[in-house]
């Protein structure tokens, strides 16, 4: 039976790959009500197991329950539950394949057969020569799109490849989109957004002048900033030491600035990053003295600070004033946690 969005506030149409749409089948057999349940209770779940599991695995045993309940209320992650988004699943097979090096390939494999980005993780492991990883992972996404195409029918997956996923990633600059591209874009053009800010039902035309009016330049200076991201994080990505954390927190961050498209839920996939720095934190500080004045706690208070802003960038817009720069504190989370990452990481020789 489709699904008929006309006594919901909000739908959007189906974007995933067909696998997924296979695998959610059992769900729709569901009123909707419960499977709306069901899904927030699994994908609580997976955000608090992933969390557990990865803080446990990097050497913080006794800051593993902490690092959950902060993972749970997080903005980032209340936002993807809010929305029943995938995200939550993205991050327990990111978190899994830092937690089990033997899972690795299999489980970037799954995630970059749910959303594309995920296959940046591949890098890591060609950085580490896990020739097996690789093939696993390669395995596991040939299985995924044959599954999908049993699925789906070969009318719906060539519709996939040619229509959606073509649509879904195009740049587009709502104020949900946390790429460099996006913000760029928003500084340098003058742009409307309408959204409600204190009320579900009284959405607002607002105007958002540019920061500088320079149009022409938002295309060149975006893709530019991005490809430098880019390509600083695969050359730091083999000038230094082939630590499976290390690769992932770094990809998982450049990968929230590069993509064309990072609506604002998809930073839950911060916490990789996040968990990363607090070990390299306490391997070098014994006490919590010295942790908090280390530069990684510098960087996750920023990071802290810059997300909540984010979580309340429509009332800011309209209590403060309507400036695009209100609008990239997303972005700014994760260029902060990218950097801090990039500065935290051991070198070959060490």
């Amino acid at each position: 039976m489709p699904f008929d969005a006309s006594g919901y506030t909000f739908a959007t149409p189906y974007l995933y790959p067909p696998i997924f749409a296979g695998l959610a089948r059992p769900a729709a057999l569901l009123p909707y009500p419960l499977a709306r349940a069901g899904w927030l209770l699994l994908n609580v779940v997976l955000v608090a197991a992933a969390t557990l599991g990865l803080a446990r695995s990097l050497g913080l045993q006794r800051s593993a329950l902490a690092a959950a309940f902060l993972a749970l209320i997080a903005p980032p992650t209340l936002e993807t539950l809010l929305y029943g988004q995938v995200n939550a699943l993205l991050y327990a097979l990111l978190a899994t394949a830092v937690a089990l090096p033997r899972a690795a390939g299999v489980a970037i494999g799954a995630a970059s057969a749910i959303k594309l980005f995920p296959a940046v993780m591949l890098l890591a492991l060609a950085r580490a020569r896990q020739t097996r990883q690789l093939l696993a992972a390669a395995l596991t996404g040939l299985l995924a799109g044959v599954a999908g195409l049993a699925l789906a029918g070969p009318a719906r997956t060539a519709e996939y490849l040619t229509v959606v996923l073509p649509s879904a990633s195009a740049a587009a600059r709502p104020p949900a989109n946390q790429s460099i591209q996006a913000v760029v874009g928003r500084l340098l053009i003058p742009s409307q957004h309408r959204y409600s800010a204190f009320t579900a039902d009284d959405p607002q035309l607002v105007a958002f002048p540019a920061l500088l009016d320079l149009p022409a330049l938002a295309a060149p200076v975006g893709w530019g900033l991005a490809a430098a991201v880019l390509a600083t994080t695969v050359v730091m990505l083999w000038r230094r030491s082939p630590d499976a954390p290390f690769g992932a927190a770094l990809l998982v961050s450049a990968a929230l600035l590069v993509t064309p498209l990072v609506w604002d839920h998809y930073l839950v996939l911060l916490f990789l990053p996040v968990l990363f720095l607090l070990a390299a934190a306490r391997q070098r500080a014994r006490h919590w003295q010295a942790l908090l004045a280390g530069r990684e706690a510098l960087a996750l208070a920023l990071a802290a600070l810059f997300l909540g802003v984010h979580r309340f960038w429509k009332p800011l817009t309209l209590l403060v004033a309507p400036s695009p720069l209100l609008l990239s504190f997303g972005m700014l989370a994760a260029a902060t946690l990218w950097l801090a990452v990039l500065t935290s990481a051991p070198s070959k020789e060490q």
